[in-house]
Parts: C-alpha cells; sequence; structure tokens
C-alpha cells in the first residue's frame, strides 16, 4: 500500500525535530514531544502509521505489530540513520528510490535540512524574481538567515576544473550555493528559466509609471533540460571527489509549463526530458549531426533520478519547481 498524502504542504520547524530520516521521496520527522511526522514529496501524509509502514517494507524493516506510531517512528528513524540491529527481511528495495543504505545514511543530515529549507524558501516567496542571480541572491538570503544556524552560506563557490575526474566540459565550475554547517558541505545548483511576464513595479517606494519586463522569455528547453541535468552531474562529481560534501541539490525554478511535460519519442531532447517520474542515466541527443549535440556533449548521471513537480502562484504567475537530492 503507498498513503497518500495532503496537497497543503507544511513542515515542522528544525528546532521543533530532534531527530529525522530519509529515504528515497519520504522524510520521517520525530519532534521533541515524540510526535512523528511523515512526508512523500514535501507533503504531509495524513496517515503516518501507514506511510512508516511502506517505509519500512522498502528498507527492510520487520514492523511489530504492538509498536505504536511513535515507537515506531522512532526505531525506523534510527534503523536508518545508525543502523541500528532489528530483524531485517529479506525486501528488495523500490528502484524508484535508487538508494544505498551508505547514501541514506549520508544524505540524511545536511542535505536533507538544506531541502527542506530551499522548499520552504520557494514555498514561502512572493515576489517574482528577475533572473537566475536575483533567485541565487534570495535564496542565499533566505538561507544565511534560517533557524538551522549555518556555519556558512556561500555563493559562485569555485572549484577548478583539474579537480574532477570526468568533467567534460570547458565552463568553469562555480556552483551557485554551498552550505556548511559544521564538517559537512551540500552544494545546490539553480536553474531559473522564465516566459515573458510585465508588471509595474515599485522602485524606492514609487510606483514606476510604465510596465517593466520582470521576467524575459527565454525559449531553448531542450537547452534548459540538458542544463539542469548537467548540474546533477556536477554536484556528482564534486561529492565523488571531496570527503566533507555527502550530497548537494539540483533545483529547478519556471513558470514554463513545457519543462513539465514528456518530448514526442523523434524528439532531438527525447532523453533530456524532465516530466513527473523516473529518468533514465543516459543524457544524450537524439540527433548528433544537430548543433545541439554539436555543442552540447553527451554524458551520464550515475543513476536514474526522479522527478516530482510542485506548483504554486506569485502575483498571478503559476510556477513549477523540482529539488533533486544527489
Amino acid at each position: 500500500m503507498i498513503v497518500e498524502c495532503w496537497q497543503k504542504k507544511t513542515y515542522k520547524t528544525m528546532a521543533d525535530i530532534k531527530k529525522t530520516a530519509s529515504y528515497g521521496e519520504y522524510v520521517i520527522n520525530i519532534a521533541n514531544d515524540n510526535s512523528v511526522e511523515v512526508l512523500r514529496n514535501n507533503t504531509v501524509c495524513d496517515n503516518s502509521k501507514a506511510a512508516l509502514r511502506d517505509i519500512a517494507a522498502l528498507v527492510g524493516f520487520e514492523v511489530d505489530a504492538k509498536w505504536n506510531t511513535r515507537q515506531l517512528g522512532a526505531k525506523l528513524v534510527d534503523f536508518i540513520n545508525e543502523g541500528v540491529e532489528v530483524k531485517p527481511v529479506a525486501v528488495k528495495p523500490d528502484l524508484n528510490v535508487n538508494k544505498t543504505k551508505t547514501e541514506i545514511r549520508a544524505n540524511s543530515q545536511l542535505v536533507e535540512i538544506v531541502r527542506l529549507d530551499v522548499c520552504k524558501f520557494l514555498e514561502n516567496n512572493d515576489e517574482l524574481l528577475f533572473n537566475e542571480r536575483d533567485f541565487q541572491i534570495h535564496l542565499a538570503t533566505w538561507l544565511r538567515k534560517s533557524d538551522n544556524a549555518y556555519d556558512d552560506v556561500d555563493v559562485e563557490y569555485y572549484v577548478p576544473n583539474k579537480e574532477l575526474d570526468n568533467y567534460i566540459w570547458e565552463s568553469e565550475l562555480r556552483l551557485d550555493i554551498v552550505v556548511k554547517k559544521g564538517d559537512e558541505y551540500c552544494p545546490v545548483e539553480l536553474k531559473y528559466k522564465t516566459k515573458k511576464v510585465e508588471r509595474k513595479i515599485t522602485r524606492f517606494d514609487e510606483m514606476l509609471s510604465d510596465d517593466v519586463v520582470v521576467m524575459k522569455n527565454q525559449g531553448a528547453q531542450d537547452l534548459g533540460m540538458y542544463d539542469f541535468w548537467k548540474d546533477v552531474r556536477r554536484v556528482e562529481l564534486v561529492r565523488n571527489r571531496f570527503a566533507s560534501v555527502k550530497g548537494g541539490l539540483a533545483v529547478f525554478l519556471t513558470n514554463d509549463e513545457a519543462y513539465t511535460k514528456a518530448c514526442r519519442p523523434t524528439s532531438n531532447n527525447n532523453k533530456l526530458t524532465m516530466e513527473n517520474g523516473l529518468h533514465p542515466k543516459q543524457k544524450h541527443w537524439l540527433k548528433p549531426e544537430t548543433t545541439c549535440a554539436r555543442t552540447h556533449r553527451n554524458f551520464e548521471v550515475e543513476k536514474e533520478y526522479s522527478i516530482e513537480w510542485h506548483d504554486m502562484e506569485i502575483d498571478n504567475v503559476k510556477f513549477y519547481y523540482c529539488c533533486v537530492v544527489v
């Protein structure tokens, strides 16, 4: 059984949570009062115990029928994070999850905390952002003010290409945001692709007389998709190189619904699409003779990643976002 979850996205604050664990699209939060909150794709599940049973089946954890929700939640979090000895059952993990136990433990702390903060920013932001740099600075400022008290939030974090094995691009690697807490780092790569929006805006507390192009029409969705998967691959390479990087995030924000749709099987970017669901490791152009294929090299990511789109509205403009944990 896979439980359904509320469409309203709510979160406990990190100050209320004493321990947390994640597996695939699920997050388990144990509050200071020992109550249990389960989120699936950033959405609170209304039946926590049923959701906990689903997660237990995925990770091979045997559930005692006598346990209540709080007992099951606490034991399951310990099992995922710390490998507490329990009676395991031979359950094959869901292929859509694609995480080893090592990856679960590595990604269950800082990366998950940052992911929740990023989602909270996206859900709470009520300002139209001009461009990707505007997005980057607003998010970095939000993270710096987070109750999670990160030790550092840096932007344009430079990593020399020669430090990374199998880095195939000539472009410099400057990570959009890098969050540090303790001895761990979490890189966050951002993409912000827009369709044209005009609005009247204020400057220095004065309303300007003419409409202003707040967001430009960028188009080239095929290259936008390529760049997103390139971000995923770059975070993989950084994680593989540096022991203090346990994982990272690739975040995509857009008001262009085309990014959320599947392409035709004959489309040149068919293997680069970003619709809901699981995506193959190969990131190849279908037609090697095209300019896109000649100027943007084929590559592969290390595993099949799942994308889940969420939507919200800012100033009567509908936006879509996804956040992939690497």
